[in-house]
């Protein structure tokens, strides 16, 4: 009886999934012929890039006959396996949600959503920021004498590596904090590690960037930022609620003992005031307040990279235009009657404008970047200021 009851619940289970994976193939379907009716649009624009890079009136080539019909239907599929993650992200959630227990459906639920948001983030990051800077790139370093003629199913190969690249490079926060979940690493390890860290992420901006430097630098430096800098590593969310649950019993010798060795912002903003609490709270709160601006400060030297790419890209790119302007203008005093090859002028001038291109193309995301972090770092700031201000008055009534 036991072996049917066991049975019976693996074939139940088994049923399950099939129902799942069936409408999982079920929205896969639909997305790709969705897609599929305007896969030609949709190539023309997963292609505007590299068109933009290209000379006027250039055009991707197809080596197969049938690379011309098969090339957008490939396209169309990969679109509705990306749409459809969402689905199928839910699915699996529906399927494996009842065996956990509730505080494993706490970490597992916002895991799968930020995974899922990240990696979207870190394909469209690849199509408006990486593509048209390295393209462009391309173009200008080719050699006199090369026409860029790029394969339609190459290309497509080409620019799903590099979407992959940077959407997997963009998941790094969640893996962390998984491998801290599961045990296999501490947080203290991974501080230790920091140095390694960085340099496999230079590793692997200098693979999915161009290799100009600066937008190998830009990456990098957004994907660190991106892992050091979030409220998990300066406002724990443990440590918030193990907070808030000893102010609300009145247990502020639990909070100390909470803070004691802790090195985040939190902890040690925390440490500081409790340290000088006897002393009275104008005084406990004056340290709070200048261990808190201490640790933004540290953390905005840190971004201010960002903020030097983003102001000196530009300048890179004008000196570029200068030179192309230069170039054109002394091919047209040079050329007898004062009329040059158009090709070879419509080249310097090329040179003059993609730099320009170039400069601002990194300079944007690399702005954007610092006015995000440097966001972040207020927000957290304040957010540790407020929850310390709050240990501090239950700290006074305890006393009082």
């Amino acid at each position: 009886m036991a072996e049917a009851n066991a049975s019976g619940g693996w074939l139940s289970h088994l049923f399950e999934l099939r129902a799942r994976l069936v409408k999982v193939t079920i929205a896969v379907i639909a997305l790709f012929a969705l897609f599929a009716i305007f896969s030609d649009r949709l190539y023309s624009e997963l292609a505007a890039p590299m068109l933009a890079a290209l000379p006027k009136g250039s055009q991707l080539i197809a080596t197969d006959p049938l690379t011309p019909f098969s090339t957008p239907l490939r396209l169309a599929l990969y679109l509705a396996l990306l749409a459809a993650a969402p689905v199928l992200l839910y699915q699996a959630w529906a399927f494996i949600a009842p065996g956990l227990y509730r505080r494993e459906k706490r970490v597992a639920a916002p895991l799968l959503v930020s995974s899922m948001l990240l990696f979207y983030a870190g394909c469209a990051f690849a199509y408006f920021v990486l593509l048209p800077v390295m393209f462009k790139f391309l173009a200008v370093t080719k050699p006199e004498g090369v026409v860029m003629m790029p394969d339609i199913a190459r290309y497509l190969d080409f620019v799903a590596v590099i979407a992959l690249a940077s959407g997997f490079s963009f998941e790094v926060p969640v893996a962390l904090v998984i491998l801290v979940l599961l045990g296999w690493v501490t947080p203290q390890q991974l501080a230790g590690a920091r140095g390694y860290a960085i340099i496999a992420i230079f590793f692997i901006a200098m693979i999915i960037t161009p290799g100009d430097g600066l937008s190998m630098v830009m990456m990098a430096l957004v994907v660190h930022y991106l892992v050091t800098i979030r409220r998990g590593t300066l406002v724990p969310g443990g440590l918030v609620r193990s907070m808030r649950t000893a102010f609300a019993q009145g247990q502020i010798g639990a909070v100390r003992q909470l803070v004691a060795g802790d090195d985040t912002m939190l902890g040690q903003a925390a440490q500081a005031g409790l340290s000088q609490i006897a002393e009275g709270r104008e005084s406990a709160r004056a340290l709070i307040d200048e261990t808190v601006e201490e640790w933004a400060m540290r953390l905005l030297r840190r971004i201010e990279y960002l903020n030097v790419i983003g102001n000196v890209s530009p300048m890179i790119g004008l000196f570029g235009t200068v030179v192309g302007m230069i170039q054109a203008f002394a091919r047209i005093y040079s050329a007898a009657g004062g009329m040059p090859e158009a090709d070879k002028l419509a080249g310097d001038i090329a040179v003059a404008l993609v730099t320009t291109f170039w400069g601002l193309l990194i300079a944007i995301p690399a702005l954007s970047a610092f006015a995000l972090f440097r966001n972040r770092i207020d927000t957290y700031a304040a957010e540790v200021v407020k929850l310390c201000d709050g240990l501090l008055r239950a700290e006074a009534a305890r006393r009082d």
